[in-house]
């Protein structure tokens, strides 16, 4: 991951940009045929985990639109000075939401080497 002007990105995507304001949008092209939106979902949100309470967190939520009926969704919800707490994903078929993988963080240290 690398910071880039007013947002984090990994080879193909900004995955978070400021401003970390409910309703925040930005997309990233990530193929010719493809191209990811994203929004700011949640701000100053509190997430338990594993690995414990996470405070004044930021929810980014991907929408990849498959078909005309079917988008792939991914939210991430990220801690200050921390990184990812959350990760969850589902599918949305006309309208039907089926969630697909729900991932906590157990443990964590911060500078460890």
């Amino acid at each position: 991951l690398r910071v880039d002007g007013e947002c984090v990105r990994d080879r193909v995507r900004r995955l978070l940009c400021l401003p970390f304001q409910e309703g925040a949008t930005w997309s990233s092209v990530v193929s010719v045929t493809s191209t990811e939106r994203y929004e700011i979902a949640g701000a100053s949100e509190s997430v338990e985990t594993p690995a414990g309470r996470f405070d004044r967190c930021v929810r980014v939520r991907a929408h990849n639109r498959a078909t005309a009926t079917t988008d792939h969704v991914l939210e991430i919800t990220y801690a200050p000075k921390v990184g990812p707490v959350r990760i969850e994903t589902y599918v949305v078929v006309s309208g039907r939401v089926t969630p697909q993988v729900k991932a906590l963080l157990q443990s964590y240290r911060v500078g460890a080497r």
